[in-house]
């Protein structure tokens, strides 16, 4: 199938059927589509120079199955082998052999239940690293030698990680982290602006989790605040240098405060859930608590705080589960530019 066909044909089905697997889009961001099947528990299914994948669905109350695939070649290998499909209400994961052509069965059936919308206001409480943008700590040291051109000692960079939690929940200002480490990095004080550089070097795009959240928010009844530890250098850079002020704008950072490290207690995803709140001008009916760090994840459940947890495991995989709370995001574009 051309790419915007297969999009409205999954949408016409996963939209209105929870599905074990789905037609994915592992590229909202950009102009052209790149289709994967994700499983409900993350996995991906891609296609490879030996395997492709397919997935047959028979909704009730249609004739007959349908098969839906990246790749034309697949959905008519898989169309043809599969005979009267999975069974009416059921999903199967199939693969063919680009070698030979040959299409087998790649799960057991799957029996399908009806999608239900969220209904009522929703407040999304959202992770930040590696949901909406990505991060490598080990970048630091490597920008610092390329840039400034020797490396950070071992030591003072294992001081630098030690004092990292000092800096995330506020009680050592960044400022301060330089002050203290300058003259073991052989920088002066007029190095300042560089280190700020340096130390914020570490954070690059997610722009595939940033686009469905982007897409997420344009529905009126969705009400977004971001919560996540980090100092306020790197919050800072993410706003302006990574160009996500539209997502972290009601965002709450650890370094604030009245409020701890998300892993340690719920009082920033209370906070966020007060700012949803205020801007829904009435309780949420669905709360949606997304990370990547199931720590952080079960400080909000213990609390209360949230009626649906994500671990997020990737982009792919957190719009499947937003889907299965409510949330499904239409594959099919809507403009030239993906969104």
């Amino acid at each position: 199938m051309h790419e915007q066909p297969l999009a409205a044909a999954a949408d016409a089905l996963q939209h209105a059927w929870r599905l074990p697997w789905q037609i994915a889009d592992l590229t909202p961001d950009r102009a052209e589509a790149a289709f994967a099947i994700v499983g409900e528990d993350g996995a991906l299914f891609r296609d490879s120079s030996r395997w492709a994948y397919a997935l047959c669905v028979h909704a009730p109350g249609r004739a007959r199955a349908e098969v839906l695939a990246p790749d034309a070649d697949t959905a008519a290998a898989v169309r043809a082998a599969c005979g009267s499909g999975c069974g009416a209400g059921g999903a199967q994961l199939w693969r063919m052999e680009r070698a030979s052509g040959c299409a087998e069965t790649s799960s057991a059936p799957r029996a399908i239940a009806p999608r239900t919308e969220a209904s009522g206001p929703v407040a999304v409480l959202c992770d930040l690293g590696r949901v909406l943008v990505n991060f490598d700590h080990d970048l630091f040291p490597r920008h610092f030698e390329l840039v400034v051109g020797h490396p950070p000692d071992r030591e003072t960079y294992a001081r630098l990680m030690h004092l990292l939690p000092e800096v995330e929940r506020g009680a050592l200002p960044p400022e301060e982290l330089f002050e203290r480490s300058y003259l073991d990095l052989r920088l002066s004080r007029l190095d300042k602006k560089l280190f700020r550089r340096l130390w914020c070097s570490i954070l690059f795009p997610l722009p595939a989790g940033a686009t469905w959240m982007r897409r997420l928010v344009q529905r009126p009844e969705v009400a977004l605040s971001v919560v996540t530890n980090i100092d306020p250098w790197r919050l800072n850079w993410i706003k302006e240098g990574l160009r996500l002020d539209d997502l972290c704008r009601y965002a709450v950072a650890s370094f604030e405060d009245g409020v701890n490290p998300k892993h340690e207690d719920a009082t920033m995803w209370q906070r966020a859930l007060g700012f949803c709140t205020l801007r829904l001008k009435a309780e949420p009916a669905v709360v949606i608590v997304l990370d990547d760090v199931p720590e952080n994840l079960a400080t909000a459940r213990a609390a209360g705080v949230g009626t649906h947890y994500v671990q997020v495991l990737h982009p792919a995989q957190m719009w499947s589960d937003l889907g299965e709370a409510g949330l499904y995001l239409p594959l099919t574009r809507q403009d030239a530019g993906g969104r």
